[in-house]
């Protein structure tokens, strides 16, 4: 079985702009490098304060627990951008 790579990032909101980026490489970093482009889960926070200090949390943890929450949520890891309105992307 493929090990995807998992990724936690803060947003302001499910911002669609904000994913698309990430989707298209256009932020030097982890998920340029990994090549992290399906978003298969994500919170939403009333302030950048608690995004912040849950991301880091989420960082913090095992891989296994953050497989399992995604699981919790999105037992068939349905990219979660095209509710976004982004278009699907391929899984090659």
């Amino acid at each position: 079985m493929v090990q995807p790579t998992l990724a936690a990032h803060e947003f302001s909101a499910p911002n669609r702009e904000r994913v698309r980026q990430h989707r298209n490489g256009e932020f030097e970093g982890f998920t340029s490098k990994y090549s992290v482009y399906f978003l298969v889960r994500y919170e939403l926070f009333g302030d950048m304060v608690s995004a912040i200090a849950r991301e880091k949390q989420l960082k913090r943890w095992h891989r296994h627990w953050k497989i399992n929450l995604i699981l919790s949520e999105n037992p068939d890891w349905h990219d979660l951008a095209i509710g976004l309105g982004l278009p699907p992307l391929s899984k090659n």
